[in-house]
């Protein structure tokens, strides 16, 4: 019997995890990407001297971790990456100039913490308490809910009780909002600091999960940055036998008598196959690829209650100054209102990529300043290129001012300028209203998420960071190897990973 035919469209995280499993799997498969690069969202981009990445802060399963680790292995990402490790999370900074530190450290935490408002150790200690189980919590990823069966939820309620306390946390404040949680501060500094790191609608256990996860060293910045990371998986994919096409966009999901038959690209042309693996984004896939034609009433309702992570813009800048002595993240409460998109922005979000040798030359540094934004504003603006450069040129002055306030001589030392607006990420990954990271994660859609499969339409998957609200690219994993899964117990075959690769 023949090896069966796949196709994956999009060569992000999630799709390169796919096909890499899919070959491991016996399958024959090949990618379909648009752009002329792996990684989609995962990547970073070269401007003269200097590197801007666009992506991860930091990679849960980075280290040995009991959950993503041997993940990140099987599909080779890991290959030959030192990463970085950070006693602080971030900083704030208010807009009176006062600074708190997140220290991942929990007991250094609730020092820093208390020292600021001695008012609010009862919360304070809460809050670590919180980090502190986390930091022994380790959820289990590495099989699909779909494919379990009796003796797997048996296994489940083992380790359910092994780790009832952890569990217990993860339940009880993934249904309790960073905002409900501040809201028990008195400090209005601390209050400000808790719900501007994170969105105010976001889950606590997700903010005290990446603290714990950082604390223990399990995830950390990849030297070299987001793009090397997805090259390390092409290649692994490429190495099992896996073929990309670049340049390749996908029009159509082709469907005869309810089973996929294939893809039409932008061309005109064809390729059939089997089985087809969507790594695009959720919307755009059953609006787009497939017409609207499959989409079940509860994946409407979906659309309809849940919204995407705001978009935001990138203002990247090479600087002529060797930055290393300060911090790598900071949040800042701007002390002057910055007018984006016409409303006042309220929180820019500082990156220093100093401790990245390889992002620029020696005694310089790659810099990066993120602010959200509005969708429409941009994606109307980019259809007048004039005032659209205009636009972003007058906003990264703006930016530049108000960094200038913080580094004296900073503006005189920037060599290299580039602006990202949501219309760019559109424009380069294709993602539903230029949304970073997926679904915007909040205590209404907490253990909530989108179907791998569609009723009425066989040999079709969906994969990637839209299927679970939070998103990033330990979910695009775990959804690739979740569908592979799927497809191996559907075809009545074991689900192999091989060896892995360190």
């Amino acid at each position: 019997m023949g090896r069966k035919s796949l196709i994956i469209i999009g060569a992000g995280i999630a799709g390169l995890s796919a096909g890499c499993y899919a070959q491991m799997n016996g399958y024959d498969s090949c990618i379909y990407e648009a752009h002329s690069i792996p990684g989609g969202l995962c990547t970073s981009w070269t401007r003269r001297q200097y590197t801007f990445d666009g992506s991860i802060d930091w990679l849960t399963g980075a280290e040995p971790d009991g959950m993503f680790h041997p993940l990140w292995q099987e599909v080779g990402a890991l290959k030959d990456i030192r990463f970085h490790h950070h006693d602080e999370y971030c900083r704030y900074r208010s807009h009176d100039g006062r600074v708190v530190t997140l220290y991942t450290d929990p007991d250094r935490l609730k020092a820093e913490l208390v020292a600021h408002a001695p008012e609010d150790r009862v919360p304070i200690e809460r809050l670590c308490a919180i980090i502190r189980v986390f930091k022994g919590f380790k959820a289990p990823v590495a099989m699909a809910p779909e494919v379990m069966g009796s003796l797997d939820g048996i296994a489940m309620m083992v380790d359910l009780l092994k780790q009832a306390r952890g569990y217990h946390y993860f339940f009880t404040y993934g249904k309790i909002s960073m905002a409900e949680f501040a809201s028990a501060f008195r400090s209005s500094l601390l209050r400000d600091a808790l719900t501007s790191i994170w969105n105010n609608n976001m889950p606590v256990y997700m903010f005290a999960g990446v603290l714990a996860w950082c604390s223990n060293g399990t995830a950390g910045y990849p030297d070299g940055g987001s793009l090397r990371l997805a090259q390390n998986i092409a290649r692994r994919y490429e190495s099992l036998g896996g073929q990309i096409l670049y340049g390749q966009r996908v029009e159509k999901i082709l469907v005869s008598d309810g089973k996929v038959t294939g893809i039409r690209l932008a061309d005109g042309s064809e390729a059939q196959a089997a089985i087809v693996i969507s790594a695009a984004d959720y919307y755009a896939t059953v609006n787009g690829l497939l017409g609207g034609d499959y989409t079940p009433q509860a994946v409407e309702e979906w659309f309809r209650e849940n919204a995407p992570f705001p978009p935001y813009i990138q203002v990247s800048l090479g600087i002529n100054r060797n930055m290393g002595n300060e911090s790598r993240l900071i949040c800042v409460r701007p002390r002057d209102p910055l007018i984006v998109a016409g409303k006042a922005v309220s929180c820019l979000v500082l990156h220093n990529y100093a401790l990245d040798r390889t992002l620029s030359p020696e005694g310089k540094t790659a810099f990066a300043v993120r602010l959200f934004t509005e969708y429409e504003y941009w994606a109307e603006l980019h259809k007048n290129r004039e005032r659209y450069r205009e636009e972003k040129q007058a906003l990264a002055a703006a930016v530049i001012d108000e960094l200038e306030r913080d580094y004296p001589g900073l503006a005189a030392q920037v060599e290299v300028v580039d602006v990202a607006t949501p219309a760019t990420y559109s424009r380069y990954t294709g993602n539903w209203r230029g949304a970073p990271m997926g679904w915007l994660p909040t205590t209404a859609n907490f253990g909530k998420s989108l179907p791998k499969t569609l009723p009425g339409l066989e040999g079709f998957y969906a994969v990637g960071h839209w299927i679970t609200p939070g998103g990033g690219v330990p979910v695009a994993l775990k959804t690739a190897r979740d569908a592979l899964q799927i497809i191996c117990r559907k075809d009545g075959k074991p689900f192999t990973t091989l060896k892995s690769q360190k």
